[in-house]
């Protein structure tokens, strides 16, 4: 009875699901491995520390504007300054509306980079009598340049 058994949950379906998922995922990890190798081999060529194109720093940043009642605008927040011999480009952007006593009377008409990619435009539209809070926000990487 046991070896009856065993091939019934052999064959069934949840078993060769169980399988092709494991396989999938041993395939995964096979990949990560071979891809962490060529990592380390490509460590062993010495590059000059903080070299042009080095990724120096991530800074956030925010622009709160009142949205007047019944109206549509745009809040454009510009990456920070860069300092000396970096540059800003912005890498990601997004909205809050959650001060805002009346959440649900904004629509969000686009939100997008702007300022030749350094900074984040995004265009509410109040649809209550009052004015709201809205604000924008940029996520801004600081490269070294020579």
């Amino acid at each position: 009875m046991a070896s009856t058994r065993m091939i019934e949950l052999r064959n069934s379906g949840e078993t060769i699901e169980r399988r092709k998922a494991l396989q999938g995922l041993a395939s995964s990890l096979a990949g990560v491995a071979a891809f962490s190798a060529m990592g380390a081999s490509a460590k062993k060529k010495k590059k000059k520390k903080g070299s042009a194109g080095t990724l120096v720093r991530i800074q956030p940043a925010q622009q709160t504007d009142s949205i007047p009642g019944l109206s549509t605008q745009t809040v454009t927040v510009t990456c920070p300054a860069a300092g000396n011999k970096e540059e800003a480009f912005a890498v990601s952007g997004g909205f809050d509306v959650s001060t805002s006593p009346n959440v649900g009377d904004f629509v969000i008409r686009a939100s997008q980079f702007s300022n030749s990619l350094k900074g984040w435009a995004v265009t509410f539209a109040n649809t209550n009598a009052g004015p709201q809070n809205a604000t924008a926000t940029v996520l801004c990487a600081y490269f070294k340049t020579r």
